[in-house]
């Protein structure tokens, strides 16, 4: 009841200034940074001498040895790091170097699709702005080579340029193309609509909790992904989703689903998470016990 959630730019000086004056009253022993910049906080926590906070990490980058020293200085410095999924605390841990105190899970009630339109086709969705982890030349080339009749893809996405679009629309297959942000109400309903939501990213998306997988599971809607460390995790821990490595098991995949197969692992029911600001509050009050 008495937690209190601070909000800053985390993109510019008013956020360091910030952080520095935060740091500075000492009173930070039931305190918790929630999402910031590792360096920022590891530069404002010397110069004030002040380490006595909880860190969460959202993610691990790979191959970006600075990020893995700025963690593990914080880490054993502060009063510990936590982390939003066991996965992403399993990897940590196995390294070693980490002081990780935990992770912080909580499971909501799946959320059932009755009153969802019922299409003839299966929706497979890309999701999200394009960014230099996600990859789409995969798709494109399974689709440039094959024909599902019974599937429509959508890519939602802003930052698709001009040659990729062009490869998408003219691949002979139901391809809807929508280059903008979505809104958070667009973002929910295409989630929601969605029968599988696709992700293939490279390996520097690092080791970290998706967001994404997240809001799609909760709408019992089924991710396809490539076997990167994150998401092969999600696969073995909870069998969650469907896996590929290369085009020719993308293929397979949407052949099955083309053909109207069942496709397993698709959902573990145990496996839904609520990640509300509320609830992040509860978890919060949690980690103070721990």
């Amino acid at each position: 009841n008495n937690v209190k959630i601070f909000e800053f730019n985390n993109g510019n000086i008013q956020f360091y200034t910030s952080v520095l004056k935060f740091l500075q009253s000492k009173k930070t022993n039931n305190v918790v940074f929630l999402s910031t910049s590792y360096i920022k906080l590891l530069c404002a926590s010397i110069l004030k001498r002040n380490f006595n906070y909880r860190f969460l990490v959202h993610f691990l980058p790979q191959r970006k040895i600075l990020y893995w020293i700025v963690i593990n200085i914080i880490s054993l410095l502060s009063k510990g790091i936590y982390t939003y999924d066991k996965h992403v605390s399993n990897y940590l841990k196995s390294i070693k170097i980490f002081n990780v105190k935990g992770e912080l899970v909580s499971r909501c009630v799946k959320a059932l699709k009755e009153d969802k339109i019922v299409s003839d086709k299966k929706i497979i969705s890309v999701v999200g702005a394009i960014n230099s982890f996600k990859r789409l030349d995969r798709l494109i080339n399974v689709l440039e080579q094959n024909i599902f009749k019974n599937i429509k893809f959508k890519v939602l996405s802003k930052g698709i340029d001009k040659e990729t679009n062009n490869a998408l629309l003219n691949t002979h297959n139901d391809v809807f193309v929508n280059d903008d942000y979505l809104s958070s109400e667009d973002y929910s309903n295409a989630i929601y609509d969605s029968d599988f939501i696709f992700f293939d990213y490279t390996k520097e998306y690092g080791v970290r909790c998706s967001g994404q997988i997240l809001d799609a599971v909760k709408e019992g809607c089924c991710p396809i992904y490539n076997d990167i460390l994150s998401f092969k995790s999600y696969y073995q821990e909870y069998s969650v989703g469907i896996l590929f490595s290369n085009e020719k098991e993308l293929c397979d995949i949407f052949s099955m689903i083309d053909n109207g197969k069942t496709i397993s692992p698709i959902v573990n029911k145990n496996f839904y998470f609520e990640h509300s600001m509320e609830n992040k509050k509860r978890l919060i009050e949690t980690m103070f016990n721990t």
